[in-house]
């Protein structure tokens, strides 16, 4: 399930942002999880892809309520789509 929700965010994410923005972001985001992870839980070793992934698909929905709230135009070609898939991870 990783793999396939990272394969169908990273399409849409890296046409939005590029490949080393994204790389950029996966990478901060992964490793922000991990700490939060061990933060809340200490007695637990968290490895994985998954707040990684989720973290990006944050990062989608946050850039398009923002392009919508400041442009007052509808990403629906990239956004919504990538959106409601999201929603479904």
């Amino acid at each position: 399930v990783n793999m396939a929700s990272l394969f169908f965010l990273g399409i849409g994410l890296e046409m939005i942002f590029g490949a080393r923005k994204l790389l950029l972001a996966y990478l901060i985001v992964g490793v922000s999880s991990s700490l939060a992870s061990v933060y809340w839980y200490e007695a637990s070793v968290s490895v994985g892809a998954s707040g990684a992934i989720f973290g990006l698909s944050g990062m989608l929905i946050a850039w398009h309520c923002l392009i919508k709230y400041f442009y007052g135009w509808e990403v629906a070609d990239v956004g919504e789509v990538f959106i409601k898939w999201a929603a479904l991870i």
